[in-house]
């Protein structure tokens, strides 16, 4: 237990030592969707730490379902893996990252429940899928 609480601790003064007295939402989206997905349930912490007005942040904190303060992907993992043939692995792992940080900043439905929303978030992950192949070579 004593180590979890270490780690946490280290994230969160990471996160502060990443804010450098700038409020949450000058962040660049990266940097910023990594802070929420390592401090969820740390973040009112920082909020309260920080420069930030912390009580619009803290409605949403308690919002469960804000794909930002509450960041997981639209489909998850065994999904991916079957409608898009890939394995398990590193790359699965980005490409989820990828598709909840899209879905974190509105360009991803919030729900993925309709079929059409199911393939646009598929499509997404075809491009995202193509550009990192783009990459490689």
């Amino acid at each position: 237990m004593a180590r979890a609480l270490q780690k946490r601790v280290q994230q969160l003064r990471q996160q502060w030592q990443l804010l450098d007295g700038r409020e949450l939402e000058q962040l660049d989206e990266s940097p910023r969707f990594a802070l929420h997905s390592q401090l969820s349930d740390d973040l009112p912490a920082l909020l309260l730490l920080g420069n930030t007005p912390a009580t619009p942040l803290l409605q949403r904190w308690r919002d469960g379902g804000d794909p930002l303060f509450h960041p997981r992907p639209p489909l998850d993992g065994a999904v991916l893996q079957q409608r898009l043939g890939l394995p398990p692995g590193p790359l699965l792992g980005q490409l989820l990252s990828h598709l909840s940080q899209e879905r974190a900043f509105g360009r991803l439905a919030r729900d993925s429940a309709s079929e059409t929303e199911r393939e646009a978030v598929l499509n997404a992950a075809r491009c995202w899928l193509q550009s990192q192949t783009q990459h490689v070579t």
